[in-house]
């Protein structure tokens, strides 16, 4: 299990005044950094989710990015918020792999899975199946976006570590 702890997340955007409402599962590590499957309620095809969460002494930010499948053309989503309560007030993004463009407001809900369940290593090993699955899926734009973070996940852990 590496230290990854399941956390449940709940999003709501704004894009051109249509809300999207997503909810997933996400494997969070200690530095804050989470990988999931994030997709619309009642539907089977999940997309992959990566993002950070940063939360210290009643100061909080979550940052996170959807990324698409294979046969979706559709930019990646990019939702960044700030702590307000129990959840994280922000801004979402479209976004490839050249711009971001601002497109409305969003919030962003995260809650440790153990809080509301007994989570079960049968089920941390399902999410990180689909996230496997997901990655596999991901459409060439999508693939270079995950593909650049990794240099900057790399760097943040050796920093960690010394």
């Amino acid at each position: 299990m590496e230290d990854k702890r399941l956390y449940d997340i709940f999003t709501r955007s704004d894009i051109a005044q249509n809300e999207t409402r997503l909810v997933g599962r996400v494997l969070l590590d200690k530095e804050g950094h989470f990988e999931g499957v994030i997709g619309q309620r009642h539907k089977a095809k999940c997309e992959l989710v990566t993002g950070d969460l940063l939360v210290e002494k009643g100061f909080g930010l979550v940052e996170l990015t959807v990324y698409r499948s294979q046969g979706d053309r559709r930019p990646s989503l990019r939702l960044e918020g700030e702590k307000a309560g129990f959840k994280f007030i922000g801004k979402s993004y479209l976004k490839t792999n050249e711009a971001m463009v601002e497109c409305g407001k969003c919030s962003i809900g995260i809650q440790d899975g153990e809080l509301i369940r007994d989570v079960t290593t049968e089920e941390i090993d399902y999410v990180e199946g689909q996230i496997l699955n997901a990655i596999r899926d991901l459409n060439e734009d999508s693939l270079t976006q995950y593909m650049s973070q990794q240099p900057a996940k790399q760097y943040r852990k050796e920093m960690q570590n010394k």
